[in-house]
């Protein structure tokens, strides 16, 4: 892979190699430095979504294991969410499907307390 990775490199844009390069190659660039007088940008927002999806993977990866689910057999889920939560889960339910071995014809998403939800809770299920 080094030399795909080198190639891609060669096509991305960026500045000229400076005088303090020793050369253009990828392999010999500058390791990237953090300026320490502005501060990393971080979302909030972002890292609390980030931490309840990486919650609800591990639930269901929990789920599996206490019901001792085969590792490679696909489950199906109900996931019961509110409001833009709800939407972030939709919008990566594929990575959810792929991190938590579900099967994707059978991965509802569903808005809580909506009647979707009640049926879901109605049948035998894990609450997580």
């Amino acid at each position: 892979m080094p030399y795909v990775t080198e190639q891609l490199w060669h096509h991305i844009p960026r500045p000229s190699a400076t005088e303090d390069q020793v050369a253009h190659a990828l392999m010999l660039a500058d390791w990237p430095q953090m300026d320490d007088e502005v501060p990393l940008t971080t979302s909030e927002e972002a890292v609390s979504s980030f931490e309840s999806f990486q919650a609800l993977t591990r639930s269901i990866r929990n789920a599996r294991a206490e019901y001792n689910v085969e590792p490679g057999k696909r489950i199906s889920a109900t996931i019961v969410a509110k409001g833009s939560l709800k939407d972030e889960i939709s919008a990566e339910v594929k990575s959810l499907v792929a991190l938590a071995k579900l099967d994707p014809e059978q991965v509802i998403v569903v808005e809580a307390g909506s009647d979707e939800a009640k049926a879901a809770a109605a049948v035998e299920s894990v609450q997580l």
